[in-house]
């Protein structure tokens, strides 16, 4: 077993991405945040506390973060065109590819 301070240094080591960031500095905007989600879109607010609050996996995580780069509509995110932003690929409220849309030629 290490030793407190070979755990310590372990740790401090980690450059692990996380979801949520230290909330020290950050819970007075994140406060501030969700009153504003809530006060304009109260059906989201469930979504973007659970993301706040690292009880989400990466999708939701996703979802929340398209939802709030366009301003809450749902077309938006389907339709959007910035096609260089990393998570373009994975937005979500997408149709599905594959066997659902292959038509067939006879």
């Amino acid at each position: 077993m290490k030793n407190k301070n070979e755990m310590l240094a372990l740790i401090n080591s980690d450059k692990t991405p996380r979801l949520v960031p230290p909330l020290g500095d950050f819970k007075g905007v994140i406060k501030t945040r969700l009153e504003e989600i809530h006060k304009h879109t109260p059906k989201l607010h469930p979504l973007f506390f659970r993301v706040y609050a690292g009880q989400t996996g990466l999708t939701e995580a996703v979802k929340a973060k398209c939802l709030d780069c366009c301003c809450w509509q749902i077309d938006e995110v389907r339709n959007c065109t910035v096609f260089t932003c990393p998570i373009w690929d994975f937005r979500p409220f997408q149709q599905k590819s594959g066997k659902d849309n292959v038509e067939v030629k006879q």
